[in-house]
């Protein structure tokens, strides 16, 4: 775990209230993910191992731009098509870029998009609402914790000077 910095425990409220609305998936769903997916990247069908560096759970949709955390948003993709090229194409033209044949694209598309069928993401103007409301009450909470942390930084300081004065 990084050290827990100022900035790093505000991310960790944003993202703690957010997953109350829109969840990750859990280790289960992730099983579940790679079964589907055949062990394989979706986008370039490369085989992986379970639990190496190498696999990624990635989202079709950025979260940038929207996407869900839940698993119909969520398919197996090799450390170098999520981390290194993919970034934020959309998906079916990031999978047309990397599929040898329009035949290999066909087969890897229908499996994406029976993936997502099968696991529908919450959306609509409703869940749209509780995300909103998610990171009004991350920004709140947020706001007290910086006004806390600059009370306990004077109080602090104030020690330190009033200990080396003496």
């Amino acid at each position: 775990m990084p050290a827990a910095t100022p900035a790093y425990v505000k991310n960790m409220i944003r993202r703690g209230l957010s997953e109350i609305v829109d969840p990750s998936p859990s280790s289960e769903e992730e099983k579940i993910i790679w079964s589907h997916f055949q062990d394989c990247c979706a986008y370039c069908g490369r085989q992986m191992r379970r639990g190496s560096k190498e696999a990624h759970i990635d989202h079709l949709v950025p979260a940038s731009a929207g996407g869900a955390n839940g698993i119909g948003n969520r398919v197996l993709s090799c450390a170098l098509c999520n981390a290194e090229e993919k970034r934020d194409q959309p998906w079916e033209e990031f999978l047309k870029s990397k599929a040898r044949s329009p035949e290999e694209f066909a087969m890897r598309r229908q499996r994406i998009l029976d993936w997502q069928k099968d696991h529908p993401t919450l959306t609509g103007p409703d869940h749209q609402k509780l995300i909103k409301l998610a990171f009004e009450k991350a920004g709140e909470i947020c706001g007290l914790f910086d006004r806390s942390a600059n009370e306990i930084r004077r109080r602090a300081r104030a020690l330190h000077r009033t200990n080396i004065g003496s």
